[in-house]
């Protein structure tokens, strides 16, 4: 049977207490009834040094029966009974004697309560006999009998029976408590869980703005609404995120595709002479297309690992002072310098799309460097890894920009300029490179003082 976590959680912690509640009581009650065993018969052995003591005190020559019987009266409440036997063997007294009905009604009546207390108890009258001295004489024998190995008086009896109802409702109460308790603690637990069960549900409904909004001093509790918060939040960003690339990608080919339908119509219409000029501005948006299409088709190859890496060494400053001479043209026009600075001869990996990967990010500083500006390319070698730095002094990428370089069509000029954008899938395809070669890529940029890439590679691939 499935359980809501409230009910489970209260259920359990009533377990728990009643468990905890009934081991305490049980050793309670063994515990208090070992102390008053051992108190009741200290306090029996007093009482009868007190009767020994106050019947020896009772002979002057004679016995004082009318004292003796007042003491006998006190021991038989006590449950003690006693009988008096002179130096010449003669009975000077005898408690069964002269009050036998109350003495077998006080005995039957310590039997009958020892059994409901002790159901294993398995006492028996006993009869303990203490000489009698008055002035250091032997004046006869002190004959007393009571229930051994221990017994309990009415009196005892009643104090007992008090403490086993405070210890039962303490037991009650405490159960009681602790399940209120349980029921707070569950519902402190369970609705912030409940609250975020809710909200994840709408998220998949597709209501991005929902929140879960609780207050907990849980720290479980607090990291769950936080993940579910992030969860939504980073939901709705990428929607966003989503919703701006199928626009980006609407643009990017309903704009060539329009010219293309546009200038086709005219041409067969017979509005426009199929010149030169227009069949080269048709041709061009066709490659413009083309080419689109053909950095979707390598972006899906690398995100599905189809394209097979071709593994080998290679020198590393050959390849970037290569691909460098490939930008002279476009630094040439912007008055720009690329340094190179370090030396790695020998690197494991594949060659092209390393390459590949540090055409894209140096055709970007190229791109959005001012003019006159620098760029430095960096190689370090370390113990466990190859370190890649290009650092240029351009435009510099907002902060809110950074987290998103990296996804598909994402562009930071958001007015798709076409002086400088591109299709948005170069640092996609970088990131992928970087990624499959088992290394890392990081950007990092501030507005208007330029961005710096880091690469950093695995000796051992």
């Amino acid at each position: 049977m499935k359980l809501k976590l409230r009910t489970k959680l209260s259920i359990t912690h009533g377990i728990i207490t009643l468990a905890t509640i009934g081991i305490i009581v049980l050793l309670s009650s063994l515990l208090m009834d070992k102390q008053l065993i051992k108190f009741v018969n200290d306090n029996n052995q007093r009482k009868m040094d007190s009767i020994v003591h106050d019947i020896a005190h009772q002979y002057h020559g004679e016995w004082n029966i009318k004292k003796i019987k007042e003491t006998s009266l006190r021991a038989l409440e006590d449950g003690l009974v006693i009988s008096i036997i002179d130096h010449s063997g003669t009975v000077v007294y005898d408690t069964e004697t002269i009050s036998q009905k109350k003495a077998e009604e006080l005995l039957k009546s310590i039997h009958r309560n020892m059994r409901e207390h002790f159901r294993y108890w398995t006492g028996e009258l006993v009869t303990k006999r203490i000489s009698l001295q008055h002035e250091e004489e032997i004046i006869g024998e002190l004959m007393i009998t009571y229930y051994g190995p221990f017994y309990f008086t009415e009196r005892d009896s009643s104090f007992i029976n008090s403490l086993h109802d405070v210890l039962n409702i303490t037991r009650v109460v405490s159960l009681i408590c602790a399940l209120i308790l349980g029921l707070i603690i569950a519902r402190q637990i369970s609705i912030p869980i409940t609250k975020s069960i809710q909200v994840t549900k709408e998220i998949a409904k597709g209501n991005l703005k929902e929140r879960v909004h609780v207050k907990s001093d849980m720290v479980e509790i607090k990291e769950l609404s936080d993940s579910v918060n992030l969860l939504a939040r980073t939901l709705e960003e990428q929607e966003g995120i989503r919703k701006r690339i199928v626009a980006d990608v609407s643009h990017e080919l309903r704009t060539p595709l329009s010219a293309i339908q546009i200038n086709m119509e005219a041409l067969v219409d017979g509005v426009l002479q199929p010149t030169p000029t227009r069949l080269e501005g048709i041709y061009k948006e066709i490659l413009r297309v083309n080419r689109l299409v053909g950095e979707l088709t390598k972006l899906a190859k690398y995100e599905s690992r189809l394209e097979k890496m071709n593994v080998g060494k290679f020198n590393l400053n050959k390849i970037i002072e290569s691909i460098v001479t490939t930008f002279e043209s476009e630094v040439h026009k912007k008055n720009l310098s690329i340094i190179v600075k370090g030396k790695i001869e020998e690197i494991f990996g594949d060659e092209d799309k390393l390459s590949q990967a540090i055409v894209n990010i140096l055709s970007n500083s190229v791109k959005y460097s001012r003019e006159y500006g620098s760029i430095v390319i960096e190689t370090i070698e370390q113990e466990k890894h190859f370190v890649i730095k290009i650092k240029d002094e351009g435009i510099g990428i907002p902060p809110e920009d950074l987290p998103y370089i990296f996804e598909r069509f994402y562009r930071v000029d958001k007015s798709r300029n076409k002086a400088t954008g591109g299709s948005g899938i170069g640092l996609t395809i970088t990131k992928e490179v970087i990624e499959a070669l088992g290394g890392t890529i990081t950007v990092h940029s501030s507005l208007g003082e330029g961005t710096e890439t880091v690469i950093i590679l695995p000796k051992q691939y």
